[in-house]
């Protein structure tokens, strides 16, 4: 179900869903303190998370020169560390983190990786829920 959000909101306008804000900069301050997000992790784009036209959460995609190894590392660690319950321990790189803490819901998930003289590692958290 997650991962039909995680498709459905990113659609965007075009599949009936509103429209992305412009990519920001720093930490949108709505997004929650208590999601761990690692170091060196650069803003890429911020957008409301819609199921049937209803904002139920908000996704936050970020670039970071750790490898995805290393970004998962972080999050099956940060995650508990920061009182969420994790459910799913992926057992692949490209699988979701899904964790709870109260009546919200983290997901993580890598997006892409990105070769060349500077490789990144884009990825997403999606929290649902409200505090």
């Amino acid at each position: 179900m997650f991962a039909v959000l995680l498709c459905c909101a990113v659609a965007g306008a075009a599949a009936g869903q509103l429209a992305r804000p412009t990519p920001l900069n720093t930490i949108p301050t709505d997004f929650p303190k208590d999601c761990p997000i690692i170091a060196n992790a650069t803003f890429r784009d911020y957008q409301p998370a819609v199921r049937n036209r209803t904002v139920i959460g908000r996704i936050l995609i970020l670039d970071t020169p750790a490898t995805p190894e290393a970004v998962l590392a972080f999050y099956k660690q940060a995650l508990p560390a920061n009182g969420w319950s994790v459910l799913k321990h992926p057992k692949r790189e490209g699988d979701l983190i899904e964790a709870t803490k109260g009546d919200r819901r983290v997901i993580y998930g890598i997006v892409a990786t990105h070769q060349g003289a500077n490789p990144t590692t884009t990825f997403r958290l999606v929290v649902v829920g409200k505090k």
